[in-house]
């Protein structure tokens, strides 16, 4: 599951599983002395933006270490979107336009969410 990254932003977020648009470094640049964007092979793992800057220069080594930490920053960060009540099908079909189209948004929204989180949690109880 942890994989080198060169070139390659085609690959899913090793955190959370969505698109991976950066990589990010295990061992924190700023930790380095010196901005750098050599690394040795295992040091750097494709991630999504969003985990990446949430990251930051945390000192978490270990890819279910930076995973578990994710997991509680995003549950925080998306706790009161969580807590949105679930619409049946009937109930947004007697709501009018752009209301049942926020709604339908937001439920879906709700859905990638425990998705991430879902798979943050897979990846932060592996035992590699």
């Amino acid at each position: 599951m942890v994989a080198s990254v060169g070139t390659a932003y085609d690959l899913t977020c090793v955190y959370c599983g969505v698109l991976a648009n950066s990589r990010d470094h295990l061992f924190p640049c700023a930790y380095r002395g010196h901005r750098t964007f050599t690394s040795e092979a295992g040091e750097i793992v494709a991630a999504c933006t969003e985990c990446n800057s949430l990251l930051g220069d945390q000192l978490l080594f270990k890819i279910k270490d930076r995973a578990t930490f994710l997991h509680t920053a995003y549950s925080k960060r998306w706790g009161k979107l969580l807590r949105t009540p679930r619409w049946t099908i009937e109930e947004l079909a007697e709501l009018d336009g752009s209301l049942r189209e926020s709604i339908t948004r937001t439920l879906y929204d709700v859905d990638v969410c425990k998705l991430r989180l879902a798979y943050l949690l897979k990846t932060s109880q592996q035992t590699r």
